[in-house]
């Protein structure tokens, strides 16, 4: 058998196809929703100003956990807290499956439903939040309430911003988006003729 007729094996860089930027932007993305998530249920999401007449102003302050008045201690409320732990909860399980899709080299079809899903949910937690934070309309004239969001209203919206472009991302991609000349395992083969 003759050494110049066969062919050199590929160089190690052929094997697998070339990581991009854009396939760990996904990750970015939900690492940050993650974590804006689970930063902003303990910040204060918005500040309540009553001004009574006669009386003066009364302000607090709403977390994720607890209503802060000046002056006292906190007060259990409404717990906004719980709904964004399951949605950074959700955001948690999709980053782990987008990071294995990256890692893998394939686009996932669980990555992109989850990815939806935690998305889908962190924006219905961010509404109920906000919702929540309007106050009751009240019929008197001498009672003023105004709202003004917080740190943590500011960072929920910047979470969903960016799980909402981790799944416009994810769904970039078909599910089957390798090359056709790559086998079950990732490795690119070369057909010799």
């Amino acid at each position: 058998m003759d050494e110049s007729s066969q062919d050199p094996p590929p160089p190690a860089a052929e094997l697998r196809p070339a990581r991009r930027v854009r396939d760990f932007l996904p990750v970015l993305l939900v690492t940050l929703a993650a974590v804006a998530t689970l930063a902003s249920g303990f910040l204060p999401l918005f500040r309540i100003d009553e001004t009574l007449a006669g009386r003066g102003v009364l302000l607090y302050t709403q977390n994720g956990w607890s209503t802060v008045f000046p002056g006292e201690k906190s007060q259990a409320s409404e717990p906004l807290g719980v709904a964004l732990l399951v949605a950074a909860a959700l955001l948690l399980a999709a980053l782990v499956l987008v990071i294995r899709q990256v890692v893998t080299g394939r686009a996932s079809a669980a990555a992109r439903g989850v990815t939806f899903g935690a998305t889908a949910f962190l924006a219905g937690a961010v509404l109920a939040s906000v919702m929540a934070g309007i106050p009751a309309p009240v019929d008197r004239g001498n009672l003023r309430l105004e709202m003004s969001l917080q740190g943590g209203m500011w960072l929920l919206f910047l979470a969903v911003a960016a799980a909402a472009a981790a799944t416009v991302l994810g769904h970039l991609v078909s599910p089957d988006a390798r090359p056709a000349h790559a086998d079950a395992g990732g490795v690119v083969t070369t057909e010799r003729g």
